[in-house]
């Protein structure tokens, strides 16, 4: 089963009669991702949780999210994954604690 969930601009949600106890994070994985992330910010909802994460250090220095993850530091130095989806999952699972972490309460 499909569930729309809409905000407005406040972060309230409209459309359901059972979201008071929902949390939601709202998290951009790459460059269309961050690219999203930052719309959401410049369109008004910087106030809601957002996180960008990509594989590309320059890449989050780029961006204007509040919280940014660094995937795979350790095996790609931040230069990223080159849309490999698989060195990007090996980054995911690399730093799987850390989006766990940051997935906490939502």
């Amino acid at each position: 089963t499909e569930t729309m969930i809409e905000f407005n601009k406040d972060g309230a949600f409209s459309g359901q009669s059972n979201t008071a106890a929902m949390r939601v994070k709202i998290v951009g994985v790459g460059r269309a991702g961050n690219h999203c992330i930052d719309k959401l910010i410049i369109e008004g909802f910087g106030h809601l949780p957002l996180v960008s994460v990509h594989t590309r250090e320059q890449a989050l220095e780029g961006t204007i999210a509040p919280e940014k993850i660094l995937l795979g530091k350790r095996s790609h130095r931040g230069i990223g994954a080159g849309g490999d989806p698989e060195l990007g999952e090996l980054s995911a699972m690399e730093d799987g604690d850390r989006l766990k972490d940051m997935m906490e309460g939502s």
